[in-house]
């Protein structure tokens, strides 16, 4: 049995939905334990009882002894690309969550790239698509300097509603206020028509992929792993970064909105799903299994 430690950031985010799901779909040969990582830190948890770490915060850009510490680079190329160089030398080997940041650091040793998935047996549809209000949704954060898009959302808003969208848009603005469980934005999802990534950066967009699994049509900027979805049958709408690029956007998706969302939410069940049928948490376990050997 190989002992594995999935260190994660907060509760309830991204990186913790990820954990869970990495401890769910757990290959047979592996006991798996997830954690904060700054727990782990003030417990003083002895870590050279697991044969392997896993680190989903890639701002953990420590090693944990002679234990062999994966790290999970989840950004693209462009923003904190001065990171690459302390986090490939933080670890043993760096997961790149991003086919296009892979690329731009011309796929050097110790790395490889398995972008994250999601739980669709939790990311689903429960409301049947053509039933939907035209609600748009966006969650994220609105400082400018996190590059989200809420300076343009808020300037779109009225032209949204003018041309007869809802907009539900939800910053947040601390870890204190999150506002949504699991089950909450579940339900977020099932009730909207759209969800919109007007990101400038991203590594894995956590909400286009669970709104798209959910049924929503996703109307994104060329980001993250947007880039990797295969564009036949037409699962998504790829948009400028502007607020004439999201009416535009938002119009064309309504034209065919069921037929793109139902494409978008099978693309996620067959291919980026942890568990059955995508088994993406096969590929990780794969890695640290001959990592391990290694």
């Amino acid at each position: 049995m190989i002992n594995l430690l999935v260190l994660y950031d907060i509760d309830g985010y991204a990186y913790w939905r990820r954990a869970q799901a990495l401890s769910k779909y757990a290959a047979d040969d592996f006991a798996v334990m997830i954690a904060p990582w700054q727990r782990v830190i003030d417990s003083g948890l002895d870590v050279n009882q697991f044969d392997i770490v896993f680190s989903l915060d890639f701002a953990l850009r420590r090693r944990f002894g002679a234990v062999p510490h994966v790290m999970s680079f989840n950004a693209d190329s462009h923003r904190r690309k001065e990171w690459w160089d302390s986090c490939l030398a933080s670890c043993d080997f760096l997961i790149c969550n991003n086919r296009e940041v892979f690329d731009f650091h011309r796929r050097q040793e110790r790395t490889c790239n398995i972008s994250n998935g999601l739980d669709t047996e939790i990311f689903r549809c429960v409301r049947p698509i053509d039933a939907r209000i035209e609600r748009v949704f966006w969650t994220g954060s609105p400082t400018i300097a996190k590059g989200k898009g809420w300076d343009l959302l808020q300037a779109a808003k009225q032209k949204m509603i003018a041309k007869g969208f809802i907009p539900d848009f939800h910053p947040v603005t601390s870890v204190s206020n999150q506002p949504f469980d699991t089950e909450q934005i579940v339900r977020k999802y099932n009730d909207s028509s759209y969800v919109v990534c007007m990101s400038s950066s991203e590594g894995t967009p956590g909400t286009s992929l669970e709104g798209m699994a959910c049924g929503a049509c996703l109307v994104t900027t060329r980001v993250g792993n947007a880039l990797e979805f295969p564009q036949s049958p037409e699962n998504c709408i790829l948009i400028d970064r502007s607020v004439d690029g999201l009416i535009d956007g938002l119009l064309r998706a309504r034209e065919k909105r069921v037929e793109i969302a139902t494409a978008g939410m099978r693309l996620m069940h067959d291919h980026w799903s942890y568990g059955e049928p995508g088994r993406r948490a096969d590929k990780f376990y794969w890695l640290f299994r001959e990592l391990v050997a290694g």
